[in-house]
């Protein structure tokens, strides 16, 4: 199954009276701020807005999720007084194998006239409870003082092009569109117990490290049975939300493991190996 992405959008912002209040002392300290400001030098402080929205849904539903964020985001831009006619707002999470390339939209028609003027950040885990924000373009040219600058381009109307994907690429990316990029790896490596193999899946996300809520990882056979616990052939040892560790006995010939990606029910990436004699 190819990698996809699950986009949601709202065209104006709807919210209670009680979000309204909850969020005030956010927007507060937007109230004199110019919309060029927010979008660019202003980039880390809404992003800690997401991190913190995230913090407090993680046992909501992806759509909720999506529905707080963008929320946040229309009651940030009407402080600002930042006209919402005809703006939508889009929140999209990919996923992505390691290896492969991703493109992320600009997310509107005026993008080629305004690509000097937008800039495109990057946030993602650097360990548990750190976090690092880098600015990937600039005046419309990418940050050439990144490593992985080689890898990166804009294209026409300024959308952010990454070829090779690593798992370091994962994380949240955005300058008016919020996009999540996760990234599925699968590596194996000798197993403590003689003749056994160990085969490693991560998704690298932005959540919190070790928190992929709420999409969860399985692990199914050539037939397409599902591995779970303990026998003789065979053992699934789940670290956590974003890592499984599946242990095989090496045998003759060559077989064929997947580990998926799967939220409710629903497989949203996955990834093969072929273990070989």
């Amino acid at each position: 199954m190819d990698g996809h992405h699950v986009p949601t959008k709202l065209s104006l912002p709807f919210w209670s009276p009680t979000e309204a209040i909850c969020l005030i002392d956010i927007t507060q300290k937007f109230a004199d701020t110019m919309i060029i400001e927010w979008v660019e030098p202003k980039f880390d402080l809404l992003f800690n807005y997401l991190q913190r929205g995230y913090e407090r849904s993680q046992q909501e539903t992806s759509e909720e999720i999506m529905a707080l964020l963008l929320k946040l985001i229309a009651l940030l831009m009407l402080q600002v007084g930042v006209s919402l006619a005809g703006f939508q707002l889009n929140f999209v999470r990919h996923f992505k194998r390691e290896g492969e390339d991703i493109l992320l939209s600009c997310g509107f028609e005026g993008c080629s006239d305004q690509c000097a003027e937008l800039t495109w950040m990057h946030r993602r885990h650097v360990s548990e409870d750190d976090l690092l924000t880098e600015q990937i373009s600039f005046e419309g040219k990418v940050n050439q003082s990144l490593p992985r600058a080689s890898r990166m381009s804009l294209t026409s109307n300024c959308s952010l092009l990454i070829r090779n994907l690593h798992v370091e690429d994962a994380g949240l990316y955005g300058w008016r569109n919020v996009e999540f990029v996760d990234i599925l790896s699968i590596s194996s490596s000798p197993s403590d117990v003689a003749e056994r193999v160990d085969l490693k899946c991560s998704l690298n996300s932005y959540n919190e490290i070790g928190n992929c809520h709420p999409v969860r990882i399985i692990w199914v056979d050539e037939t397409g049975t599902e591995l779970s616990g303990k026998n003789a052939e065979f053992e699934v040892n789940l670290q956590d939300n974003c890592v499984s560790i599946l242990t095989v006995k090496r045998q003759s010939g060559n077989k064929k493991f997947t580990c998926k990606v799967v939220e409710d029910n629903k497989v949203m990436i996955d990834a093969v190996y072929i273990l070989t004699e």
